[in-house]
């Protein structure tokens, strides 16, 4: 480690070195912030992913991997009529179109499930902040 920062002032400056290029030659503020946090907004109804569930975090190669999602009301009940989209994508990222199952017969390697979209009743609000999960993976071997 050399003398000078990247534009030439002299380091360490204080008792320690900064990291990155630059060391910070400027003063910290010891006042305490007056932000304050906004609540959550709540939506009634709302729903949100409750939980994914599949058959198995390793699926032998050529089994079916299925998956369910379960969602439920801010009380917590099951609600039915609920819309979710699934996006599988294979190890490199790449969309694998799949309905709600999938016959593992491609490469072997991690699978992963999304969920980009969940579309509720009319008059129901999709509250994604409440999700306990919207994603998952199995790995194929």
């Amino acid at each position: 480690m050399g003398t000078r920062d990247y534009f030439g002032n002299p380091i360490p400056n204080g008792g320690a070195y900064d990291i990155g290029a630059a060391e910070y030659t400027g003063s910290y503020s010891t006042q305490q912030s007056n932000a304050t946090p906004v609540a959550h907004t709540s939506f009634s109804p709302s729903v949100h992913i409750a939980a994914i569930t599949n058959n198995g975090q390793n699926i032998a190669k050529g089994a079916t991997a299925s998956w369910s999602v379960t969602i439920r009301d801010s009380s917590g009940n099951p609600v039915s009529g609920v819309t979710v989209e699934c996006f599988l994508l294979n190890q490199s990222w790449q969309a694998i179109d799949a309905d709600l199952t999938a016959t593992t017969n491609t490469s072997s390697g991690t699978y992963f499930l999304l969920l980009p979209e969940v579309r509720p009743p009319s008059g129901t609000y999709y509250d994604s902040s409440q999700n306990a999960a919207w994603d998952t993976y199995f790995n194929v071997s």
